[in-house]
Order: structure tokens, then sequence, then C-alpha cells
């Protein structure tokens, strides 16, 4: 796979960007790159991005059975036209 199509590199990407856009035009005059919460910003994605996936993933396996949505006769969880 192509390091252009993980989460991570355009994640990075546009870490990069921001910061380097950030400190041409700083919406605060005395702003310093790396801030005090940077702990805890890492924290909140961290969170979101991987540990409320694996939740979400697993509640769904539980509910709906697995990656098998589809019923016998083609529709999307029996919902026809979607």
């Amino acid at each position: 796979m192509m390091i252009y199509t993980h989460y991570a590199f355009w994640l990075a990407l546009l870490a990069c960007l921001c910061t380097v856009a950030e400190r041409w035009r700083p919406w605060r005059k005395d702003q310093r790159t790396v801030r005090p919460q940077l702990g805890q910003d890492v924290f909140w994605l961290v969170f979101n991005g991987v540990l409320a996936a694996w939740v979400f993933s697993g509640v769904f396996t539980i509910i709906y059975g697995g990656l098998d949505l589809f019923v016998g006769d083609g529709t999307f969880l029996g919902a026809p036209g979607i």
C-alpha cells in the first residue's frame, strides 16, 4: 500500500502545513509553537481516532453480527433501495 493512502501520512502532512501556516501568519502574536496542552491534544487524538473506533466496531459487530450486513436477497440490512 502506498504511503499517501495512509491516515497517519495525511494527518502528519496536515499538521506540518498548519504549523508552517501558523508560524507564517500567527493568529496570536505571542503564541508558542509547542503549547502546554499538547499532551492533552495527543490523548484526544488517540482516544477519538483509535479507542472510540475499536469500541464502535465492537458494538456494531455485536449488533449486526460482523461484516455480513447483506441479507439473502441482496438488500442492505433488509431495507430495499439502500
